[in-house]
């Protein structure tokens, strides 16, 4: 039986893990961060395909075109991401009126995908524009997409958007304001869209209530507004595993102190002060 002493330990217990090291970096499967890669659809018609709904919050415009048959220029166009769109981070977005769903669902339709989007997920009237002039969309999905547009004119959007694939990002929209889309004579009894304010719960479609607005979960939206609206705090407590930040605190603030993802959260909330709606 071999001994080892413990001051020859001290020696080679290093060795062996450098080793190690240097064999994993040799053979490539030494990595020092995530890698931002997809999840696939393991069965079915698009088995082995990259599934949208593992988009995540830290994944680039870059990391998505990657994985999915979606050109750089139409999805920068979509967000109005006008400048370095491949370094744009998805969870940039939970500063305005969308979030990281919205982007899986655009990603879906573009890319011909199954997508249950979330029921108060909303999309720029540029990307339904963007969407709507590459084709291959059904009737019904070209509705549901209409009704969830927001931050622009959807007439006015679908006329100056170019043939998908083809237009620089500078047609885009910008990101967190709406265009200044004047509206043409056949709709000119609609609300005239401000190009400082957009719409943040859609209030730009009929589909929309201004009354919903005014209780719209959004990233500054604070844990009183939420109490004020009806949603009781032993509710608002389980949605974040039994916490909640202090009253005056704006729940997407909260959430990244906490590392949670603000649209894994919203939906919850917003189900919460749509039931203690009067």
């Amino acid at each position: 039986m071999i001994s080892i002493r413990t001051k020859h330990l001290a020696v080679v217990v290093p060795l062996v893990f450098a080793a190690g090291i240097g064999l994993t970096m040799a053979f490539n499967l030494w990595k020092t961060e995530t890698s931002k890669v997809p999840v696939t659809f393991i069965s079915g018609e698009f088995a082995g395909q990259a599934n949208p709904a593992d988009i995540r919050g830290s994944y680039t415009f870059a990391d998505i075109v990657k994985a999915f048959p979606v050109p750089l220029e139409d999805l920068a166009r979509a967000f109005g991401v006008t400048e370095n769109a491949a370094a744009f981070q998805v969870k940039s977005l939970e500063s305005a009126f969308l979030g990281t769903d919205s982007v899986r669902l655009f990603v879906a339709r573009y890319a011909g995908l199954p997508y249950e989007p979330q029921e108060t997920t909303a999309l720029p009237a540029a990307a339904v524009a963007v969407l709507v002039a590459k084709g291959g969309l059904s009737a019904g999905e070209i509705a549901d997409l209409r009704a969830r547009a927001v931050g622009g004119d959807l007439t006015a959007a679908a006329a100056s958007a170019p043939a998908a694939g083809t237009a620089p990002a500078a047609a885009a929209t910008a990101t967190t304001t709406a265009p200044a889309a004047a509206a043409p004579a056949t709709t000119a009894s609609a609300p005239e869209t401000s190009p400082a304010a957009p719409a943040v719960s859609g209030s730009s479609t009929a589909d929309h209530a201004t009354t919903e607005a005014d209780r719209t979960i959004k990233g500054k939206t604070t844990f009183k507004e939420l109490l004020d609206w009806g949603a009781a705090e032993v509710d608002i407590r389980k949605v974040f595993g039994g916490e909640m930040g202090a009253t005056g605190v704006a729940v997407r603030d909260y959430c990244t102190e906490k590392g949670i993802e603000f649209s894994t959260v919203k939906t919850a909330l917003q189900d919460l002060v749509n039931a203690a709606a009067p």
